[in-house]
């Protein structure tokens, strides 16, 4: 191991300070020792209490994480100490080894003591460091040796059943220090290589260098630097949101971080670029300017404001820029948009990032549309009173965290007060927002019937001359809801499942329009389905049902149930002109059996059946229909 000596003189000047300690901790002990992996797991799980305070150093006896000259250093202190027990706990040369809840605190109390030795880094490269060491100059002392002790420790190391933290796995001195001698007043400079073995990641190995002495075994100081070292030059920028919906006339603001990653003082030139800005727009800093120039120092982190004065319709679109003459070839961009007076609303509120079948859509028209992912631009605000012509909201087949409050609260507005017109489709929208009666059977007109099974196709339904003769045949979806149109608040079942349960609605009132679909509409097998499913609702959004005069809305054929899976009661709700509706259990044995007719439901009452899968078939004269419910207890 090769030691690389700076400055090995001593330097006779006049310096005067206070210098902050840290605690040096070595612990001796061993994986076969119960205890000792006891006492690691305490320091282990409270260690975020105590690491700015200290440094701990694990040494391991007669295990595999043992290295040469471990016992030269534990037989030191057996030279001072009753020995021969682990753990063996040593806080700044001290015995401290008898309560281990105690030694958190010791730790903490030396570490707010001041100390007469000072260590600081002067050189941090990714393959060396180097210190200065010095002597507090109003010291009353004569020159003394002192020992200088230096090691390196590695942190998440698994050993058989423990990972462990501190492991001392190198010696750069002599395992009890090398001498130096020392006057008030005098400074001396050392480094060394850190040699790092293959396999050893620097971002989870410190160095630790700790002063001993005078003439006795304590610790006067110790510096614990973490080896990993970032570049001279570096840094990162971030944005909180990227994305802005706004009336015309209004200002959308903006902000955006960056952090000095470099280990050097650096200066930054940040720009606006544009990239498609509408006439009349005004997109600046928060001083009125395009470009700024900012000094970090190291890990220190920049704060850019930007606004965008929208006084006209359209879709801004730019970039802001940051840049170092350090690094004279990295421009880093973070891109930014926003929307003013749009006419179409396009909301991905699913988990699925693809959307390249309404984006496709929409892209020839004339209009205004803006696409929105909530996932990644965040709530939409007060869009409702934006005078956005028509919304198309999708929510994709797991909808488990769409339709937020404040969404649903907009979405009323929009539908009941301001003659909005609103596409909404996804599987689960039912089950997680049907108790939330303003929005789901007021404003939508929907009522929800639970899951389905067993589908692979949907198609419109005579209710409407709109979506009568389209259907549809889906690709890659397992999961449907049943959804019906609740007719005292206007909603109109219009599309229907291959097994006839009721896939979907509209709702018209007044200038108000509303289609909801239990399923997620981008994941039909062909482009033209989807698009003609668009077309007839854009033409409902724009002139209305053309409901068929000849619809009977009670002629349909329906079957479904919820709460599925249940642990007290399920409600199976139905639609026939007549029939009967028989529940059997696994093997066949019916367990309840009620003639039906018209629009209603049955309550199947569990507490006296045992948990499991039961059959529910719904059977009139020339059609039959079934599904199954799961009780658990």
């Amino acid at each position: 191991m090769k030691k690389l000596i700076l400055l090995s003189c001593m330097i006779l000047i006049t310096i005067s300070f206070a210098n902050t300690r840290i605690a040096i901790a070595e612990l001796f002990g061993a994986h076969t020792c119960g205890s000792c992996r006891n006492a690691h797991s305490f320091l282990s799980a409270l260690r975020y209490t105590f690491e700015d305070s200290a440094a701990v150093l694990e040494f391991h006896l007669g295990d595999g994480l043992e290295i040469t000259g471990v016992n030269t250093r534990y037989s030191h202190y057996g030279d001072f100490y009753e020995m021969g027990y682990i753990p063996h706990m040593f806080i700044d040369g001290e015995n401290d080894s008898s309560l281990v809840y105690t030694w958190i605190e010791i730790m903490k109390g030396d570490a707010r003591e001041c100390s007469s030795i000072g260590i600081e880094p002067i050189v941090h490269l990714f393959d060396s460091v180097a210190f200065r060491i010095f002597l507090d100059d109003t010291l009353s002392l004569d020159s003394a040796e002192y020992k200088i002790i230096a090691v390196l420790t590695r942190d998440s190391i698994p050993y058989e059943d423990t990972v462990y933290n501190w492991v001392v796995s190198k010696f750069y001195t002599d395992p009890n220090g090398e001498s130096y001698t020392l006057a008030p007043g005098d400074t001396i400079e050392l480094g060394w290589n850190f040699d790092l073995e293959a396999g050893w990641n620097p971002s989870k190995c410190n160095f630790v260098i700790y002063v001993v002495g005078p003439d006795s075994l304590h610790i006067l100081n110790g510096y614990e630097l973490l080896v990993y070292r970032r570049d001279d030059y570096d840094f990162v920028e971030s944005l909180e949101l990227p994305k802005a919906l706004i009336s015309v006339g209004d200002t959308a603001f903006f902000e955006a971080n960056f952090v000095n990653m470099g280990e050097i003082d650096d200066n930054y030139q940040i720009s606006i670029a544009p990239i498609y800005v509408p006439d009349g727009w005004n997109i600046a800093f928060a001083d009125g300017s395009s470009e700024l120039s900012l000094d970090l120092s190291p890990l220190d982190t920049g704060i850019v404001e930007i606004s965008a004065i929208a006084n006209s319709a359209g879709i801004a679109r730019f970039g802001i820029v940051f840049h170092t003459d350090e690094l004279s070839a990295r421009y880093d961009t973070l891109f930014y948009a926003v929307g003013a007076g749009v006419q179409n609303l396009i909301v991905n509120d699913s988990d699925n990032p693809d959307s390249t079948r309404f984006l496709d859509y929409f892209d020839g028209s004339d209009e205004i549309s803006y696409y929105w992912r909530v996932s990644t631009d965040g709530n939409l605000g007060n869009f409702s009173t934006m005078g956005i012509d028509k919304i198309i909201w999708y929510c994709g087949e797991d909808t488990s965290s769409c339709l937020t409050a404040e969404h649903r609260s907009q979405l009323v507005n929009y539908i009941t007060s301001l003659n909005g017109k609103l596409l909404l489709s996804g599987t689960g929208i039912g089950y997680r927002v049907s108790s939330d009666a303003g929005f789901y059977r007021i404003a939508l007109g929907a009522s929800y019937d639970g899951f389905v099974l067993g589908i692979f196709s949907a198609s419109g339904t005579d209710a409407s001359e709109r979506f009568d003769g389209w259907t549809g045949t889906f690709s890659g979806v397992s999961r449907f809801e049943s959804i019906s149109g609740q007719t005292s608040f206007g909603g109109i079942t219009a599309f229907e499942y291959n097994n006839d349960s009721p896939a979907g609605i509209y709702k018209e009132a007044g200038e108000s329009r509303v289609v909801y679909l239990g399923f997620p509409i981008n994941n039909f097998l062909s482009h033209t389905t989807f698009d003609g499913l668009i077309s007839r609702v854009i033409e409902f959004f724009d002139e209305g049902a053309k409901i068929d005069e000849n619809f009977a809305p009670i002629a349909k054929f329906s079957l479904s149930a919820t709460p599925n899976p249940f642990n007290e009661k399920c409600e199976i709700l139905y639609r026939a002109d007549s029939g009967i509706i028989d529940i059997s259990d696994i093997i066949g044995r019916t367990v309840l059996s009620q003639k039906i007719s018209g629009d209603g439901k049955i309550v199947f009452d569990g507490k006296n059946f045992a948990s499991g899968i039961y059959f529910v078939e719904l059977k009139s004269a020339n059609k039959k229909i079934s599904s199954k419910i799961l009780l658990v207890r």
